[in-house]
Protein backbone atom coordinates (compact mmCIF):
# COMPACT_ATOMS: atom_id res chain seq x y z
CA UNK A 1 0.00 0.00 0.00
CA UNK A 2 1.49 3.27 -0.88
CA UNK A 3 2.08 5.80 1.96
CA UNK A 4 -0.66 8.83 2.27
CA UNK A 5 -0.08 12.23 3.02
CA UNK A 6 -1.38 15.17 4.04
CA UNK A 7 -0.35 19.30 2.93
CA UNK A 8 -0.23 21.13 6.10
CA UNK A 9 0.41 24.75 6.97
CA UNK A 10 0.32 25.44 10.76
CA UNK A 11 0.65 28.46 13.57
CA UNK A 12 1.33 26.96 16.84
CA UNK A 13 0.60 30.36 18.57
CA UNK A 14 -2.97 30.42 17.07
CA UNK A 15 -3.40 27.14 16.68
CA UNK A 16 -4.99 27.40 13.60
CA UNK A 17 -3.58 24.57 10.75
CA UNK A 18 -4.47 24.15 6.78
CA UNK A 19 -5.34 20.74 5.65
CA UNK A 20 -5.02 19.34 2.80
CA UNK A 21 -5.57 15.44 1.79
CA UNK A 22 -2.91 15.19 -0.83
CA UNK A 23 -2.83 10.91 -1.26
CA UNK A 24 0.16 9.75 -2.86
CA UNK A 25 3.29 11.66 -2.85
CA UNK A 26 3.63 10.99 -6.54
CA UNK A 27 0.17 12.30 -7.56
CA UNK A 28 -0.36 15.78 -5.61
CA UNK A 29 3.86 16.95 -5.43
CA UNK A 30 3.80 18.68 -9.47
CA UNK A 31 3.44 22.64 -10.01
CA UNK A 32 -0.05 21.68 -11.40
CA UNK A 33 -1.07 19.88 -8.02
CA UNK A 34 -4.06 21.47 -6.30
CA UNK A 35 -2.27 20.79 -2.82
CA UNK A 36 0.75 22.46 -3.71
CA UNK A 37 -1.13 25.98 -5.62
CA UNK A 38 -2.98 25.68 -1.68
CA UNK A 39 0.15 25.73 0.36
CA UNK A 40 1.64 28.20 -1.82
CA UNK A 41 -1.27 30.46 -1.70
CA UNK A 42 -1.13 30.01 2.34
CA UNK A 43 2.36 31.40 2.44
CA UNK A 44 2.18 34.06 0.48
CA UNK A 45 -0.31 35.16 2.92
CA UNK A 46 1.97 35.13 6.15
CA UNK A 47 4.63 32.36 7.23
CA UNK A 48 3.10 28.94 8.20
CA UNK A 49 5.12 26.10 9.57
CA UNK A 50 4.88 23.16 7.41
CA UNK A 51 4.92 19.77 7.39
CA UNK A 52 4.44 16.91 4.36
CA UNK A 53 3.22 14.96 6.64
CA UNK A 54 2.97 11.23 5.27
CA UNK A 55 0.89 8.27 7.37
CA UNK A 56 3.64 5.39 7.45
CA UNK A 57 4.74 6.93 10.69
CA UNK A 58 1.49 5.98 12.46
CA UNK A 59 3.57 2.81 11.87
CA UNK A 60 6.35 2.44 15.48
CA UNK A 61 9.44 2.25 13.50
CA UNK A 62 9.26 5.41 11.72
CA UNK A 63 7.53 7.21 14.50
CA UNK A 64 10.69 6.58 16.07
CA UNK A 65 12.59 8.87 14.44
CA UNK A 66 10.33 11.72 15.94
CA UNK A 67 11.48 13.26 19.14
CA UNK A 68 9.29 13.77 22.25
CA UNK A 69 10.15 17.82 21.57
CA UNK A 70 6.56 19.98 22.00
CA UNK A 71 7.70 20.96 18.09
CA UNK A 72 7.72 17.44 17.08
CA UNK A 73 4.69 16.59 18.68
CA UNK A 74 2.23 19.63 17.26
CA UNK A 75 3.70 19.10 14.17
CA UNK A 76 2.60 15.89 13.98
CA UNK A 77 -0.65 16.51 15.41
CA UNK A 78 -1.35 18.73 13.01
CA UNK A 79 -2.99 15.69 10.84
CA UNK A 80 -2.81 12.98 13.33
CA UNK A 81 -5.19 12.35 15.97
CA UNK A 82 -5.65 8.99 18.41
CA UNK A 83 -9.10 7.90 20.23
CA UNK A 84 -9.35 6.56 23.02
CA UNK A 85 -10.31 3.30 21.26
CA UNK A 86 -7.03 3.41 19.32
CA UNK A 87 -5.05 4.27 22.42
CA UNK A 88 -6.22 1.25 23.91
CA UNK A 89 -5.07 -0.67 21.37
CA UNK A 90 -1.68 0.49 21.74
CA UNK A 91 -1.23 0.02 25.38
CA UNK A 92 1.31 -2.40 24.32
CA UNK A 93 3.24 -0.72 22.62
CA UNK A 94 6.48 0.39 23.36
CA UNK A 95 5.85 3.02 26.40
CA UNK A 96 7.95 5.86 24.89
CA UNK A 97 5.95 5.83 21.71
CA UNK A 98 2.42 5.49 23.56
CA UNK A 99 3.02 8.20 25.76
CA UNK A 100 3.97 10.61 22.55
CA UNK A 101 0.76 8.93 20.87
CA UNK A 102 -0.93 9.57 23.59
CA UNK A 103 -0.04 13.51 23.66
CA UNK A 104 -0.53 13.84 20.31
CA UNK A 105 -3.97 13.10 20.37
CA UNK A 106 -5.10 15.71 22.92
CA UNK A 107 -3.23 18.12 21.22
CA UNK A 108 -4.59 17.39 17.94
CA UNK A 109 -8.14 18.47 19.53
CA UNK A 110 -6.85 22.02 20.00
CA UNK A 111 -6.45 22.79 16.53
CA UNK A 112 -8.51 25.18 14.79
CA UNK A 113 -9.27 24.61 10.93
CA UNK A 114 -8.45 27.46 8.21
CA UNK A 115 -10.67 27.33 5.36
CA UNK A 116 -9.45 28.36 2.41
CA UNK A 117 -12.53 28.19 -0.39
CA UNK A 118 -12.53 25.92 -3.38
CA UNK A 119 -12.89 29.51 -5.96
CA UNK A 120 -9.40 30.31 -3.96
CA UNK A 121 -8.09 26.99 -4.83
CA UNK A 122 -9.04 26.89 -8.38
CA UNK A 123 -7.66 30.62 -9.22
CA UNK A 124 -4.39 29.29 -7.90
CA UNK A 125 -4.21 26.07 -9.47
CA UNK A 126 -1.19 26.79 -10.79
CA UNK A 127 1.66 27.48 -8.13
CA UNK A 128 4.00 30.82 -9.18
CA UNK A 129 7.69 30.79 -9.61
CA UNK A 130 8.40 34.20 -8.68
CA UNK A 131 9.69 35.69 -5.63
CA UNK A 132 11.56 33.41 -2.58
CA UNK A 133 10.79 30.44 -0.82
CA UNK A 134 11.99 31.79 2.69
CA UNK A 135 12.70 29.56 5.37
CA UNK A 136 12.85 31.31 8.79
CA UNK A 137 13.80 29.07 10.98
CA UNK A 138 17.53 28.12 9.34
CA UNK A 139 17.44 31.62 7.86
CA UNK A 140 17.54 29.88 4.42
CA UNK A 141 16.11 30.95 0.94
CA UNK A 142 15.16 29.42 -2.35
CA UNK A 143 14.90 31.99 -5.86
CA UNK A 144 11.57 30.15 -7.05
CA UNK A 145 12.07 31.56 -10.40
CA UNK A 146 16.11 29.65 -10.40
CA UNK A 147 14.87 26.63 -9.15
CA UNK A 148 11.74 26.38 -12.22
CA UNK A 149 14.65 26.65 -14.65
CA UNK A 150 16.81 24.26 -13.72
CA UNK A 151 14.10 21.87 -12.19
CA UNK A 152 11.40 22.09 -15.23
CA UNK A 153 10.42 18.51 -17.44
CA UNK A 154 8.40 17.73 -20.25
CA UNK A 155 5.59 15.25 -19.31
CA UNK A 156 4.52 14.86 -23.10
CA UNK A 157 6.56 14.87 -26.55
CA UNK A 158 9.38 16.98 -28.19
CA UNK A 159 7.86 20.33 -29.05
CA UNK A 160 5.07 19.96 -26.52
CA UNK A 161 4.35 22.68 -23.68
CA UNK A 162 3.33 20.83 -20.99
CA UNK A 163 5.57 22.20 -18.83
CA UNK A 164 6.03 21.42 -14.70
CA UNK A 165 8.53 20.85 -11.91
CA UNK A 166 8.30 18.90 -9.23
CA UNK A 167 7.70 21.44 -6.27
CA UNK A 168 10.26 22.64 -3.39
CA UNK A 169 7.79 22.05 -0.90
CA UNK A 170 6.79 18.53 -0.30
CA UNK A 171 10.47 17.67 -0.98
CA UNK A 172 12.07 19.64 1.58
CA UNK A 173 8.92 19.57 4.22
CA UNK A 174 8.25 15.87 3.53
CA UNK A 175 8.41 13.48 6.57
CA UNK A 176 9.84 10.89 4.73
CA UNK A 177 9.82 8.05 1.75
CA UNK A 178 7.82 10.27 -0.59
CA UNK A 179 10.45 11.40 -2.80
CA UNK A 180 11.36 7.95 -3.92
CA UNK A 181 8.03 6.85 -5.07
CA UNK A 182 8.30 9.99 -7.85
CA UNK A 183 11.58 9.56 -8.79
CA UNK A 184 11.68 5.38 -9.38
CA UNK A 185 13.27 6.30 -12.83
CA UNK A 186 16.12 8.56 -11.60
CA UNK A 187 17.07 11.81 -11.16
CA UNK A 188 19.21 14.25 -12.72
CA UNK A 189 23.32 14.33 -11.33
CA UNK A 190 22.58 17.70 -10.51
CA UNK A 191 19.42 17.29 -8.26
CA UNK A 192 20.19 18.25 -4.30
CA UNK A 193 18.81 15.56 -2.93
CA UNK A 194 20.32 15.96 0.25
CA UNK A 195 18.37 18.60 1.06
CA UNK A 196 15.10 16.67 0.98
CA UNK A 197 12.81 16.44 4.47
CA UNK A 198 15.31 19.02 6.03
CA UNK A 199 12.97 21.35 6.47
CA UNK A 200 10.20 19.75 7.77
CA UNK A 201 8.15 21.66 10.25
CA UNK A 202 10.39 24.70 9.90
CA UNK A 203 8.61 28.34 9.68
CA UNK A 204 8.01 28.79 6.02
CA UNK A 205 7.16 31.88 3.48
CA UNK A 206 7.36 33.15 0.12
CA UNK A 207 8.14 36.65 -0.12
CA UNK A 208 9.51 39.20 -3.27
CA UNK A 209 12.54 40.19 -1.28
CA UNK A 210 14.97 38.24 1.00
CA UNK A 211 15.19 39.22 4.25
CA UNK A 212 18.81 40.46 5.57
CA UNK A 213 20.94 38.29 6.57
CA UNK A 214 19.57 34.79 4.82
CA UNK A 215 21.61 32.82 2.65
CA UNK A 216 20.34 31.21 -0.92
CA UNK A 217 20.71 27.94 -1.72
CA UNK A 218 21.10 26.77 -5.34
CA UNK A 219 18.32 24.02 -4.82
CA UNK A 220 16.99 21.81 -8.07
CA UNK A 221 15.44 18.87 -8.22
CA UNK A 222 14.05 17.20 -11.10
CA UNK A 223 12.68 13.17 -12.75
CA UNK A 224 15.45 12.39 -15.54
CA UNK A 225 12.77 11.04 -17.47
CA UNK A 226 10.61 14.72 -17.26
CA UNK A 227 13.70 16.61 -17.56
CA UNK A 228 15.61 14.83 -20.55
CA UNK A 229 12.49 15.11 -22.43
CA UNK A 230 12.97 19.31 -21.84
CA UNK A 231 16.67 19.50 -22.47
CA UNK A 232 15.97 17.55 -25.76
CA UNK A 233 14.03 20.23 -26.74
CA UNK A 234 15.62 23.49 -25.04
CA UNK A 235 18.87 22.44 -25.61
CA UNK A 236 19.52 19.81 -28.20
CA UNK A 237 22.57 17.13 -28.67
CA UNK A 238 26.05 17.61 -28.59
CA UNK A 239 28.15 16.12 -32.15
CA UNK A 240 27.32 12.99 -30.48
CA UNK A 241 23.85 12.72 -30.03
CA UNK A 242 24.50 13.21 -26.68
CA UNK A 243 21.60 15.68 -24.68
CA UNK A 244 22.51 18.89 -23.05
CA UNK A 245 21.45 20.59 -20.22
CA UNK A 246 21.17 24.41 -19.90
CA UNK A 247 25.08 24.64 -19.10
CA UNK A 248 25.39 23.00 -22.16
CA UNK A 249 27.03 20.52 -20.48
CA UNK A 250 26.00 16.66 -20.92
CA UNK A 251 22.97 15.71 -19.37
CA UNK A 252 23.50 13.41 -15.93
CA UNK A 253 21.09 11.10 -14.80
CA UNK A 254 21.66 9.15 -11.27
CA UNK A 255 19.38 6.58 -10.19
CA UNK A 256 18.19 6.41 -6.51
CA UNK A 257 19.87 3.65 -4.29
CA UNK A 258 17.12 1.96 -1.64
CA UNK A 259 18.60 4.09 0.48
CA UNK A 260 17.95 7.39 -1.22
CA UNK A 261 21.06 7.35 -2.22
CA UNK A 262 22.93 8.69 -4.75
CA UNK A 263 24.17 5.97 -7.54
CA UNK A 264 26.86 6.05 -9.71
CA UNK A 265 25.85 8.37 -12.66
CA UNK A 266 25.41 8.40 -16.76
CA UNK A 267 25.03 10.46 -19.44
CA UNK A 268 21.93 10.41 -21.73
CA UNK A 269 22.19 9.29 -25.71
CA UNK A 270 19.46 10.39 -28.12
CA UNK A 271 19.12 7.48 -30.58
CA UNK A 272 16.32 7.77 -33.71
CA UNK A 273 15.16 4.66 -34.74
CA UNK A 274 13.06 3.59 -37.44
CA UNK A 275 9.73 4.58 -35.89
CA UNK A 276 10.48 5.59 -32.13
CA UNK A 277 13.44 7.29 -30.30
CA UNK A 278 14.87 5.98 -27.63
CA UNK A 279 17.37 7.13 -24.34
CA UNK A 280 19.95 4.55 -23.83
CA UNK A 281 21.99 5.86 -20.33
CA UNK A 282 25.98 5.27 -21.07
CA UNK A 283 28.84 5.43 -18.42
CA UNK A 284 30.43 9.03 -18.16
CA UNK A 285 33.99 9.89 -18.83
CA UNK A 286 34.89 8.58 -15.80
CA UNK A 287 34.31 5.24 -16.62
CA UNK A 288 32.06 4.53 -13.76
CA UNK A 289 29.41 2.04 -14.63
CA UNK A 290 25.73 1.85 -15.67
CA UNK A 291 23.76 3.34 -13.53
CA UNK A 292 20.69 1.51 -13.81
CA UNK A 293 18.89 3.65 -15.25
CA UNK A 294 16.06 2.09 -17.95
CA UNK A 295 16.48 2.84 -21.43
CA UNK A 296 13.04 4.43 -22.18
CA UNK A 297 11.45 4.73 -25.53
CA UNK A 298 9.89 7.95 -26.51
Amino acid sequence: MEQIFYACAYDPETMTRYVYDAGEFQENCYSFSEAVSALQYVLRQKPYHIIWGGNYIYDDYFFEEFSNSKEDLLALSVYMSYSKSELDTLRFSKKSNYDKKKKIGHLNNRWKDIVISDENIRKNNSAIYKGYLINHTKKLAINLRKYYKQSVGDSTIIGSKDLFVIDAIPILTETGGGFTSALFAGITGDSTYKHRKKWCGDLLEIVNKIPRGYTVINFRFANIVDRYRYCCTKYGLDRDNYILNRNKKRLVGTKLTVFGGNDTKSYLKFNLLENHIEFVPIKNSSGTRYSGIRKIDW
